[in-house]
């Protein structure tokens, strides 16, 4: 087994736990929130792979896809629940930015650390400061659309 294998293997199950356990009580928004999060994830990732800006050598579905599964279709869209679950009501913007910003650089540090250490990731064009922007406007349009379908739930 390799290195590759364990990383997404753990991966899985820190995802998996994590979201059984914020989700209680919040089971709707969650999963919404979840499926919404693997959409914006499929066209991100395809964007970047179709220009070659990325690619990923060990792959779950090596024939079907030139794109990472687990990666993207369930460590990112975990990231982005937590994102939405505990999205501050009430703070001045500044505070708000470093919210974004925390949130925004989470994910490439992972994948920037992952390309070091792992075969998961190898960036060919792509750079932190154009990771951290997609990012950015993913987590924007992440919790434009969850407040308007939340608005929708209550009314």
């Amino acid at each position: 087994m390799s290195v590759e294998f364990f990383v997404l293997v753990i991966l899985w199950v820190i995802s998996i736990i994590t979201l059984l356990i914020i989700s209680k009580g919040r089971t709707r928004l969650t999963q919404i929130t979840f499926l919404f999060t693997q959409a914006l994830a499929w066209i991100f990732e395809f964007i970047i792979t179709f220009f070659k800006l990325v690619e990923f050598p060990y792959r779950e579905f090596k024939v079907a896809t030139e794109m990472s599964f687990s990666l993207y279709y369930i460590v990112f869209p975990t990231v982005g629940v937590l994102f939405i679950l505990y999205y501050p009501k009430q703070l001045n913007k500044l505070k708000l930015l470093f919210y974004y910003l925390f949130f925004s650089m989470v994910i490439p540090i992972f994948t920037f650390s992952l390309e070091r250490y792992s075969k998961l990731f190898h960036f060919i064009n792509w750079n932190w400061t154009v990771h951290v922007l997609a990012d950015l406007l993913i987590f924007y349009i992440l919790k434009t659309f969850i407040f308007w379908f939340q608005k929708g739930l209550k009314s």
